[in-house]
């Protein structure tokens, strides 16, 4: 691909001489840092105003009706007059009355449609009076910072309790005094060195999911797996 090309060229070919690399955290800082920088420059960040989601039900003559009525707001707010206030709220009852009837008429079709099926119609009515509109929600009535706050507070506290119940689960071994329990089964003291088919074969079965913090997308990841495996073995060796 292009950018399996780019990073082969573009003064990454240092990351197949492995003794450019000092440590592990060494290696990761570069890696991370030219691939951003190589991603930044062929595929650069874009920002654009996302719309929100429209429901279903609204159609273009709502639209219509609700531009209308901005329109005429955004009038009355600049002239002030009585003529543009009672323009606004002409087209304010209008568009009401437009959205009420048009929303009526789609959930009295989609009820027609549930017939006898009870779970649809269920279903239906808990849309209806946003039952689960508040389940897994992210919770935007806090700061972002207390939110994470609060995330890492949870899991801290979930790995202590589980850290608590390994403890307690473990069998206690007694000994007398001055006899010492000798240490039973295979010493586990290093970790040995694996090579490049090793690599791809456990790459291969890892599951291809993308994280935040990853410097590219996992699919750009495997097309450049060829360029990166010297810096990969590095990384996992050292």
């Amino acid at each position: 691909s292009n950018l399996s090309h780019a990073i082969s060229l573009y003064q990454f070919s240092d990351i197949s001489k492995t003794d450019k690399f000092i440590n592990c955290s060494n290696a990761l800082n570069i890696l991370d840092s030219e691939l951003l920088r190589i991603l930044d420059k062929h595929a650069p960040m874009k920002e654009f105003k996302a719309n929100p989601c429209q429901d279903a039900w609204i159609n273009t003559k709502c639209q219509k009706a609700r531009r209308f009525r901005r329109k005429t707001e955004r009038t009355n707010n600049r002239l002030q007059t009585p003529a543009s206030k009672e323009a606004w709220k002409e087209a304010s009852k209008k568009a009401s009355s437009i959205i009420d009837s048009t929303l009526q008429s789609f959930y009295s079709e989609k009820f027609s449609l549930c017939g006898n099926d009870k779970k649809k119609t269920y279903q239906l009515v808990n849309d209806l009076m946003d039952k689960e509109s508040h389940i897994n929600c992210y919770p935007n009535d806090k700061p972002c910072e207390i939110v994470a706050s609060e995330m890492k507070q949870f899991f801290e506290d979930k790995i202590k309790k589980i850290n608590t119940e390994i403890k307690k689960s473990q069998p206690i071994i007694s000994k007398q005094d001055g006899e010492s329990i000798d240490f039973e089964g295979s010493q586990f003291s290093e970790f040995s060195l694996i090579d490049e088919s090793q690599l791809m074969e456990t790459i291969t079965e890892l599951n291809k999911k993308n994280c935040e913090l990853d410097p590219l997308p996992i699919k750009l990841f495997l097309e450049c797996i060829d360029v990166l495996k010297p810096i990969l073995l590095f990384i996992v060796n050292d």
